[in-house]
């Protein structure tokens, strides 16, 4: 080998490593995905870089690569997207390729409803094959716990149970834990202390469930002695250390943490509202319960206190349900209004919460007419019901009717509240906003995005970036975008890198803007000392009979142009071919 061509050997070595990653990179090509999931049909979605390569070789019959995949696509590698239902399909196609673990892991998927939705057939079918034929012992969990579920006979009980406690002392985490989980819900008491060793015993293992029950039974004293410190211990541990499902334990921790000093308030707020995003209604109606409580050190607003126990109410809590009645019964931070407390009071009730039951019945006895009362829009409905039914009110014609119901909803703190009314206000709704109010509007547009509303944040990041019905101010506009893209909207992140790309593209274009009059100048330059030297040199000078610009600087230009339209956005292209790439 020359020694030219060992330089440009080593020259290439980082670029043939980086084509050798293994993280999936947009820069190493893409193809559209297509997996089934379980579900109605086929999922699309993208492959990037060297995830195409674990598809195709996943289709060829490679239960490795559709592993890999899953396990890419469950996390969001590289620049893959995290999308949990094409994840499932490879953990499927995993299983079905003779990799047992992935049937346990497609299993589990399935039956938690992690991918947007449950099949517990298919669910069943993927743990027996994991169990029966690959031998796996965490399908043998999921197995077991398949038939735990669907058990209704005695004998069929029995018989779940004596599958669980073999998977459960095989090794079978899953069962594990359907085991634990159902002896403490036994009536019996003599169950709870079995349920209690499992407990321990995943919690020793660092598992979430684990720590989970052993704060629970700590705190109500059911199975072991009630000790409110080792309870809040327990919920820390899972929280903060365990592995699994740790929402439910983590909300406890907040809880726990919430009952502390002013600086232990604050941190218990930061995991409360984590689960309670995430759909823990507990979670959300203790928050509620701080702003209410005004407890030192938390910053839940009263306004904030009434957002969270709609959605605790909305998540399927009667607590939530009866605080939120209370709000309106009282006129706390909302507008007092005994019918919406009704309402709200008798779903409590019908959730089967025994205290909201006696609420109720309370009102009924103060206000008698109450339950004659009649609303365009049930206030019990969630909040996304009955903006649907509000927005199907306006497009009907009866849009007084739909924007009260709106407003209510915006009184009660909610970013869609604000985004639909702030729609209203902004482009106008005749009858109702004859005259835009864009001013109106646009604070409601800032409420909503300033709390992740998506749509309000582009909105606004356009809006300012481009001065589009409000004054020219690029940076607010950045800031709103980035908004919308730490939430996870791909669109938003796009442009955001764009926006961000801005001065690098407006730099570009005013240097080559003073290179081109550069080299007009010198073009002239050249045209000028040319026409002296002809004048001296004489008629015997030879003038060439073309006089226009040569293939090769013909070709520069156009590499340049190319480089000048890449660095400013209009196109997406630039070969390494061109000397200015």
């Amino acid at each position: 080998m020359t020694r030219i061509a060992r330089i440009a050997a080593l020259l290439l070595l980082p670029i043939m490593l980086v084509a050798a990653s293994k993280v999936p990179s947009a820069n190493d090509g893409r193809k559209d995905g297509y997996v089934s999931y379980g579900g109605p049909a086929m999922y699309p979605f993208q492959l990037y870089g060297v995830a195409v390569d674990w598809d195709r070789d996943c289709f060829k019959g490679k239960a490795a690569a559709c592993r890999q995949l899953a396990e890419a696509l469950e996390i969001g590698l590289g620049d893959l997207d995290a999308v949990p239902r094409a994840a499932m399909g490879y953990y499927k196609m995993a299983c079905e390729k003779g990799h047992g673990p992935s049937c346990a892991k497609a299993s589990q998927m399935l039956s938690s409803g992690s991918t947007g939705f449950t099949n517990a057939a298919l669910a069943g079918q993927l743990a027996a094959r994991g169990c029966d034929q690959l031998k796996d012992q965490a399908s043998c969990g999921f197995k077991a716990a398949a038939l735990a579920g669907s058990a209704t006979t005695t004998e069929q009980r029995q018989q779940a149970n004596s599958a669980l406690d073999q998977s459960c002392a095989a090794g079978g985490d899953e069962a594990c834990r359907v085991r634990a989980v159902g002896l403490m819900a036994s009536k019996q008491a003599g169950d709870w202390p079995s349920a209690v060793r499992l407990f321990e015993q995943g919690c020793s293992a660092k598992r979430a469930w684990g720590c989970l029950g052993l704060s629970e039974a700590s705190s109500v004293g059911r199975g072991t002695t009630k000790d409110m410190g080792r309870a809040a211990s327990y919920a820390r541990t899972g929280c903060t250390e365990a592995q699994g499902d740790r929402l439910r334990v983590c909300a406890l921790h907040g809880a726990y943490l919430s009952a502390g000093d002013a600086a232990s308030v604050d941190k218990g707020e930061q995991f409360l509202s984590a689960a309670c995003k995430r759909g823990d209604a507990d979670a959300c109606n203790h928050l509620g319960d701080l702003g209410y409580q005004k407890r030192a050190g938390s910053r839940v607003t009263p306004l904030e206190a009434v957002y969270y126990y709609r959605r605790a109410c909305d998540l399927g809590l009667a607590q939530g349900c009866g605080s939120l009645a209370g709000s309106y019964v009282t006129g706390w931070t909302v507008k007092q209004d005994v019918g919406v407390g009704y309402l709200l009071m008798k779903k409590g009730c019908t959730m089967g919460g025994q205290s909201q039951c006696r609420a109720l019945e309370s009102l009924k006895t103060r206000y008698p007419s109450v339950p004659s009362g009649w609303f365009p829009v049930d206030p019990s409905l969630s909040v996304h019901e009955q903006l649907k039914q509000a927005n199907a009110l306006v497009d009907a014609g009866r849009k007084t009717e739909g924007v009260k119901t709106v407003i209510r909803l915006m009184e009660e703190g909610h970013e869609n509240a604000d985004w639909l009314l702030g729609g209203w206000l902004y482009y106008g709704l005749p009858g109702v906003f004859d005259v835009p109010r864009k001013d109106d509007a646009l604070i409601l547009f800032e409420n909503a995005a300033k709390v992740g509303h998506v749509d309000a944040a582009v909105w606004l990041g356009m809006a300012y970036w481009y001065g589009d019905g409000v004054p020219l101010d690029r940076p607010k506009g950045e800031n709103f975008m980035a908004i919308a893209a730490t939430m996870g909207d791909a669109k938003a992140d796009a442009i955001l890198r764009s926006m961000k790309l801005q001065p690098v593209r407006e730099a570009n274009e005013r240097r080559a803007q003073e290179m081109a009059e550069a080299a007009k100048r010198r073009q002239q330059d050249w045209s000028s000392s040319w026409t002296s030297h002809s004048a001296w040199v004489g008629s015997t000078s030879y003038t060439p009979a073309y006089s226009g610009p040569s293939v090769s600087s013909i070709i520069d230009n156009s590499n340049w142009n190319q480089r000048i339209n890449y660095l400013s956005g209009s196109t997406t292209a630039c070969p390494r071919t061109n000397s200015y790439c």
